[in-house]
Protein backbone atom coordinates (compact mmCIF):
# COMPACT_ATOMS: atom_id res chain seq x y z
CA UNK A 1 0.00 0.00 0.00
CA UNK A 2 2.53 2.75 0.69
CA UNK A 3 4.38 1.83 -2.44
CA UNK A 4 1.10 2.17 -4.38
CA UNK A 5 0.44 5.46 -2.61
CA UNK A 6 3.93 7.01 -3.08
CA UNK A 7 4.38 5.52 -6.86
CA UNK A 8 0.43 7.26 -7.59
CA UNK A 9 2.30 10.59 -6.78
CA UNK A 10 5.93 9.69 -8.85
CA UNK A 11 8.07 9.35 -5.87
CA UNK A 12 9.70 6.85 -7.40
CA UNK A 13 12.88 6.74 -5.50
CA UNK A 14 11.14 6.38 -2.00
CA UNK A 15 8.85 3.77 -3.37
CA UNK A 16 11.43 1.93 -4.84
CA UNK A 17 13.74 2.39 -1.32
CA UNK A 18 10.56 0.21 0.29
CA UNK A 19 10.64 -2.37 -2.10
CA UNK A 20 14.35 -2.50 -1.61
CA UNK A 21 13.85 -3.25 1.86
CA UNK A 22 11.16 -5.75 1.86
CA UNK A 23 13.14 -7.82 -0.59
CA UNK A 24 16.25 -7.55 1.42
CA UNK A 25 14.57 -9.05 4.55
CA UNK A 26 13.90 -12.74 3.94
CA UNK A 27 14.38 -14.12 7.78
CA UNK A 28 12.81 -17.08 8.50
CA UNK A 29 10.93 -16.87 5.76
CA UNK A 30 9.52 -20.77 4.31
CA UNK A 31 9.91 -21.47 0.72
CA UNK A 32 6.34 -20.89 -0.44
CA UNK A 33 6.44 -17.26 1.08
CA UNK A 34 9.69 -16.79 -0.28
CA UNK A 35 8.14 -17.93 -4.08
CA UNK A 36 5.30 -15.85 -3.44
CA UNK A 37 7.22 -12.85 -2.51
CA UNK A 38 10.10 -13.02 -5.38
CA UNK A 39 7.16 -12.74 -7.79
CA UNK A 40 5.14 -10.18 -5.42
CA UNK A 41 8.11 -7.54 -5.97
CA UNK A 42 8.80 -8.46 -9.32
CA UNK A 43 5.01 -7.55 -9.97
CA UNK A 44 6.02 -4.21 -8.47
CA UNK A 45 9.26 -3.35 -10.21
CA UNK A 46 7.54 -4.02 -13.21
CA UNK A 47 4.40 -1.52 -12.97
CA UNK A 48 7.39 0.98 -12.06
CA UNK A 49 8.67 -0.64 -16.10
CA UNK A 50 5.16 0.37 -17.21
CA UNK A 51 5.56 3.87 -15.94
CA UNK A 52 8.68 4.25 -17.35
CA UNK A 53 6.97 2.90 -21.11
CA UNK A 54 9.31 0.05 -20.59
CA UNK A 55 6.73 -2.23 -22.32
CA UNK A 56 8.96 -5.17 -24.05
CA UNK A 57 11.22 -5.42 -20.79
CA UNK A 58 7.91 -5.30 -18.27
CA UNK A 59 6.18 -8.40 -20.59
CA UNK A 60 9.72 -9.97 -20.89
CA UNK A 61 9.84 -9.93 -16.95
CA UNK A 62 6.49 -11.41 -15.98
CA UNK A 63 6.42 -13.79 -19.05
CA UNK A 64 9.96 -14.94 -17.90
CA UNK A 65 8.53 -15.59 -14.06
CA UNK A 66 5.53 -17.34 -14.54
CA UNK A 67 7.27 -20.18 -17.01
CA UNK A 68 9.71 -20.30 -14.23
CA UNK A 69 6.48 -20.78 -11.35
CA UNK A 70 4.41 -22.83 -13.00
CA UNK A 71 1.95 -20.23 -13.79
CA UNK A 72 2.01 -19.15 -9.80
CA UNK A 73 -0.55 -21.95 -9.44
CA UNK A 74 -0.60 -22.03 -5.84
CA UNK A 75 -1.48 -18.21 -6.24
CA UNK A 76 -4.40 -17.66 -8.03
CA UNK A 77 -4.63 -13.70 -6.83
CA UNK A 78 -1.35 -12.80 -7.93
CA UNK A 79 -0.87 -15.01 -11.00
CA UNK A 80 -4.54 -13.01 -11.88
CA UNK A 81 -2.46 -9.45 -11.34
CA UNK A 82 0.31 -10.72 -13.40
CA UNK A 83 -2.85 -11.71 -16.21
CA UNK A 84 -3.80 -8.09 -15.68
CA UNK A 85 -0.73 -6.30 -16.02
CA UNK A 86 0.53 -8.63 -18.96
CA UNK A 87 -2.97 -7.27 -20.83
CA UNK A 88 -1.72 -3.82 -20.05
CA UNK A 89 1.80 -4.05 -20.87
CA UNK A 90 0.90 -5.43 -24.41
CA UNK A 91 -2.46 -2.84 -24.82
CA UNK A 92 0.28 0.35 -24.47
CA UNK A 93 2.63 -1.24 -26.66
CA UNK A 94 0.04 -1.69 -29.55
CA UNK A 95 -0.66 -5.69 -29.37
CA UNK A 96 -3.61 -5.92 -29.18
CA UNK A 97 -4.17 -8.84 -30.39
CA UNK A 98 -2.32 -10.80 -27.06
CA UNK A 99 -3.52 -7.66 -25.01
CA UNK A 100 -6.97 -9.12 -25.84
CA UNK A 101 -6.62 -12.53 -24.74
CA UNK A 102 -5.04 -11.86 -21.16
CA UNK A 103 -7.90 -9.11 -20.84
CA UNK A 104 -10.33 -12.17 -21.57
CA UNK A 105 -8.21 -14.79 -19.66
CA UNK A 106 -8.75 -12.73 -16.77
CA UNK A 107 -12.32 -12.35 -17.02
CA UNK A 108 -12.74 -16.20 -17.13
CA UNK A 109 -10.79 -16.42 -14.42
CA UNK A 110 -12.75 -14.05 -12.42
CA UNK A 111 -15.74 -16.01 -13.14
CA UNK A 112 -14.88 -19.43 -12.80
CA UNK A 113 -13.45 -17.94 -8.86
CA UNK A 114 -15.68 -18.41 -5.74
CA UNK A 115 -14.88 -14.77 -4.87
CA UNK A 116 -15.99 -11.87 -6.16
CA UNK A 117 -13.10 -9.21 -7.58
CA UNK A 118 -14.96 -6.20 -9.07
CA UNK A 119 -11.52 -4.20 -9.17
CA UNK A 120 -9.75 -6.98 -11.47
CA UNK A 121 -12.90 -7.27 -13.41
CA UNK A 122 -13.26 -3.76 -13.59
CA UNK A 123 -9.58 -3.36 -15.21
CA UNK A 124 -10.22 -6.35 -17.58
CA UNK A 125 -13.13 -4.93 -19.08
CA UNK A 126 -11.85 -1.05 -19.44
CA UNK A 127 -8.70 -3.18 -21.13
CA UNK A 128 -11.08 -5.15 -24.00
CA UNK A 129 -12.92 -1.57 -24.60
CA UNK A 130 -9.54 0.17 -25.51
CA UNK A 131 -9.29 -2.26 -27.67
CA UNK A 132 -12.53 -2.44 -28.95
CA UNK A 133 -11.92 1.70 -29.73
CA UNK A 134 -8.83 1.07 -31.36
CA UNK A 135 -10.71 -1.58 -33.46
CA UNK A 136 -13.46 1.23 -34.17
CA UNK A 137 -16.14 -0.88 -32.27
CA UNK A 138 -17.35 1.61 -30.57
CA UNK A 139 -20.61 0.53 -29.50
CA UNK A 140 -19.01 -2.34 -28.57
CA UNK A 141 -16.66 -0.36 -26.43
CA UNK A 142 -19.24 2.10 -24.67
CA UNK A 143 -21.23 -1.09 -23.59
CA UNK A 144 -18.07 -2.47 -21.95
CA UNK A 145 -17.21 0.35 -20.35
CA UNK A 146 -20.63 0.83 -19.13
CA UNK A 147 -20.51 -2.79 -17.16
CA UNK A 148 -17.21 -1.63 -15.81
CA UNK A 149 -18.46 1.49 -14.45
CA UNK A 150 -21.06 0.25 -12.98
CA UNK A 151 -19.09 -2.59 -11.20
CA UNK A 152 -16.38 0.65 -10.46
CA UNK A 153 -19.58 1.86 -7.97
CA UNK A 154 -19.46 -0.07 -4.86
CA UNK A 155 -15.21 0.45 -5.33
CA UNK A 156 -15.09 3.80 -4.33
CA UNK A 157 -12.30 4.59 -6.66
CA UNK A 158 -12.72 8.14 -8.61
CA UNK A 159 -9.27 7.55 -9.85
CA UNK A 160 -11.12 4.29 -11.90
CA UNK A 161 -14.10 6.02 -12.62
CA UNK A 162 -12.25 9.34 -14.16
CA UNK A 163 -10.83 6.81 -16.62
CA UNK A 164 -13.79 5.01 -17.58
CA UNK A 165 -15.39 8.33 -17.69
CA UNK A 166 -13.52 9.26 -20.00
CA UNK A 167 -13.00 6.73 -22.34
CA UNK A 168 -16.87 7.29 -23.18
CA UNK A 169 -16.50 10.34 -23.64
CA UNK A 170 -14.30 9.24 -26.59
CA UNK A 171 -16.60 6.49 -28.02
CA UNK A 172 -19.81 9.06 -27.37
CA UNK A 173 -17.91 11.45 -29.79
CA UNK A 174 -16.79 9.01 -32.25
CA UNK A 175 -20.76 7.68 -32.94
CA UNK A 176 -21.89 11.24 -33.06
CA UNK A 177 -23.92 10.78 -29.59
CA UNK A 178 -24.25 14.16 -28.77
CA UNK A 179 -26.33 13.84 -25.88
CA UNK A 180 -24.73 11.15 -24.13
CA UNK A 181 -21.53 13.22 -24.74
CA UNK A 182 -22.28 16.31 -23.04
CA UNK A 183 -23.79 14.17 -19.80
CA UNK A 184 -20.68 12.43 -19.51
CA UNK A 185 -18.36 15.36 -19.97
CA UNK A 186 -20.28 16.95 -16.73
CA UNK A 187 -19.62 13.81 -15.23
CA UNK A 188 -16.19 13.88 -15.88
CA UNK A 189 -15.67 17.22 -14.52
CA UNK A 190 -16.96 16.19 -11.22
CA UNK A 191 -14.79 12.83 -10.88
CA UNK A 192 -12.01 15.45 -11.64
CA UNK A 193 -13.18 17.93 -8.56
CA UNK A 194 -13.12 14.86 -6.31
CA UNK A 195 -9.93 13.53 -7.51
CA UNK A 196 -8.27 17.71 -6.86
CA UNK A 197 -9.59 16.86 -3.22
CA UNK A 198 -8.44 13.51 -2.54
CA UNK A 199 -5.03 14.80 -4.37
CA UNK A 200 -4.01 16.33 -0.94
CA UNK A 201 -5.29 13.53 1.10
CA UNK A 202 -2.45 11.43 -0.86
CA UNK A 203 -0.30 13.76 -0.44
CA UNK A 204 -0.63 14.09 3.36
CA UNK A 205 -0.12 10.33 3.40
CA UNK A 206 2.79 10.29 1.73
CA UNK A 207 4.53 12.64 3.68
CA UNK A 208 3.38 10.47 6.32
CA UNK A 209 4.98 7.79 5.18
CA UNK A 210 8.11 9.37 4.16
CA UNK A 211 8.44 11.02 8.13
CA UNK A 212 7.73 7.36 9.32
CA UNK A 213 10.90 5.84 7.25
CA UNK A 214 12.78 8.72 8.58
CA UNK A 215 11.89 8.19 12.19
CA UNK A 216 12.89 4.94 11.94
CA UNK A 217 16.13 5.05 10.55
CA UNK A 218 16.84 7.56 13.06
CA UNK A 219 15.99 4.57 15.78
CA UNK A 220 17.99 2.25 13.95
CA UNK A 221 21.30 4.45 14.20
CA UNK A 222 20.61 6.18 17.52
CA UNK A 223 22.95 4.09 18.85
CA UNK A 224 25.70 5.84 16.73
CA UNK A 225 24.75 9.03 16.02
CA UNK A 226 23.14 10.26 19.04
CA UNK A 227 23.95 13.79 19.28
CA UNK A 228 22.58 17.60 18.42
CA UNK A 229 24.15 17.38 14.74
CA UNK A 230 22.07 14.27 13.55
CA UNK A 231 18.71 15.62 15.01
CA UNK A 232 18.84 18.72 13.05
CA UNK A 233 19.35 17.06 10.12
CA UNK A 234 16.11 14.98 10.22
CA UNK A 235 14.26 18.19 11.17
CA UNK A 236 16.05 19.54 8.38
CA UNK A 237 15.01 17.02 5.89
CA UNK A 238 11.44 17.05 7.05
CA UNK A 239 11.41 20.26 6.68
CA UNK A 240 12.74 20.12 2.54
CA UNK A 241 9.89 17.55 2.47
CA UNK A 242 7.35 19.32 3.61
CA UNK A 243 8.50 22.52 1.63
CA UNK A 244 8.75 19.44 -1.60
CA UNK A 245 4.82 18.51 -1.03
CA UNK A 246 3.92 22.24 -0.67
CA UNK A 247 5.41 23.24 -4.61
CA UNK A 248 4.29 19.81 -5.85
CA UNK A 249 0.53 20.42 -4.68
CA UNK A 250 0.88 23.67 -6.60
CA UNK A 251 2.53 22.42 -9.52
CA UNK A 252 -0.27 19.34 -9.78
CA UNK A 253 -3.43 21.63 -9.10
CA UNK A 254 -1.91 23.83 -11.89
CA UNK A 255 -1.28 20.61 -13.97
CA UNK A 256 -4.65 19.51 -13.71
CA UNK A 257 -6.31 22.93 -14.86
CA UNK A 258 -4.57 23.06 -17.76
CA UNK A 259 -5.62 19.52 -18.36
CA UNK A 260 -9.37 20.12 -18.08
CA UNK A 261 -8.64 23.49 -19.98
CA UNK A 262 -7.21 21.40 -22.75
CA UNK A 263 -9.65 18.41 -22.34
CA UNK A 264 -12.61 20.74 -22.48
CA UNK A 265 -11.24 22.84 -25.56
CA UNK A 266 -10.24 19.37 -27.69
CA UNK A 267 -13.96 18.21 -26.82
CA UNK A 268 -15.34 21.53 -27.79
CA UNK A 269 -14.01 21.70 -30.95
CA UNK A 270 -14.81 18.09 -31.89
CA UNK A 271 -18.30 19.06 -31.17
CA UNK A 272 -18.86 21.76 -32.71
CA UNK A 273 -17.08 20.07 -35.60
CA UNK A 274 -20.56 17.67 -35.30
CA UNK A 275 -22.88 20.27 -35.90
CA UNK A 276 -23.82 20.77 -39.33
CA UNK A 277 -23.12 24.13 -40.66
CA UNK A 278 -26.29 25.48 -43.18
CA UNK A 279 -25.54 28.31 -45.49
CA UNK A 280 -28.28 30.37 -47.09
CA UNK A 281 -27.89 32.18 -49.78
CA UNK A 282 -29.88 34.82 -51.35
CA UNK A 283 -30.68 35.36 -54.96
CA UNK A 284 -30.15 38.95 -55.97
Amino acid sequence: EKIEVLRELSLDKEAKDILTTIENNDIGASKNVRVYKKAAILLEKVKFSLNEQKFTEGITLLTNELQASDNLIDFPELALSYTLTLGQLNLENRNFVEAKKYFENALTTIKKSKYNNNYAEVFALSGLASICFQEKKHNDAIQLLLNAYNNSIGLQNVYLQESIIKKLSVNYLAIKDTLNYKLTNVNFIKRHAEIDELEQESINTAYNLISQEQSEKYVQQESNFYNIGYVMIVLVLLFVFGLFFMWWRLYQKKKSLAEIIQYLNVTRNNFINLIPVKLEETKK
